[in-house]
């Protein structure tokens, strides 16, 4: 298979044209190497660093163990198939920060809107992606947007809240590559969408 792409927790191969096969990294020092290169100044910081490695990789495992139980979400998770090794098979998505490159001001709203309803559809299920990392964790697939990083995720309430009022959507590391009208208005649709009063009672 060949081998199209890597981030911390796994690299990504193309299994067939439309499917792509997700292997969890085995090597320390790759891992490592990979938070560095997002994280230069945790090169100073050794022991945050090891606990970092641990924490991205004990999570990959617990998300999947509990996601392969929400079949009924199949199509918002780019059909995932799941081995117990976690390594996991998917329909092949166009990552988000590559598909809005050429988008108009309304076709990019649209797509903000989109995401807004399906992340709050999945916090409705009980879970929501911890970074919320519209550009890199989500994709299109048949023109519809869809969750293709299933390695960290939050299931528990008090965890979910905490994150929520952090409000990971609008650090500015996740949404760089936008344009500063584009980062508007995706905060704009976020915040009213998770932190309105109709949402928070």
């Amino acid at each position: 298979m060949k081998k199209i792409g890597s981030g911390w927790q796994v690299s990504v191969y193309e299994y067939t044209p439309s499917v792509v096969y997700k292997k969890p990294h085995t090597n320390y020092f790759f891992v490592c190497l990979k938070i560095i290169q997002d994280f230069p100044p945790i090169f100073f910081t050794p022991l945050k660093l090891h606990r970092w490695r641990r924490i991205v990789q004990a999570r990959q495992l617990a998300s999947l163990r509990v996601i392969a139980n929400y079949v009924h979400l199949s199509k918002y998770l780019a059909h995932p198939v799941i081995e117990s090794s976690g390594a996991y098979y998917q329909s092949r998505a166009i990552p988000v920060y590559r598909y809005v490159k050429n988008l108009s001001k309304k076709e990019f709203e649209k797509l903000v809107d989109d995401y807004a309803r399906l992340t709050y559809y999945l916090y409705e299920q009980g879970f929501i992606d911890k970074s919320f990392n519209f550009l890199k964790n989500f994709g299109i697939l048949n023109g519809e947007i869809v969750l293709t990083d299933l390695g960290e995720l939050f299931f528990d309430e008090q965890e979910i809240r905490e994150q929520l009022e952090n409000r990971p959507w609008a650090h500015v590391k996740f949404i760089l590559a936008l344009s500063k009208e584009q980062r508007h208005y995706l905060v704009k649709v976020m915040d009213e969408t998770f932190l309105s009063e109709k949402n928070s009672t």
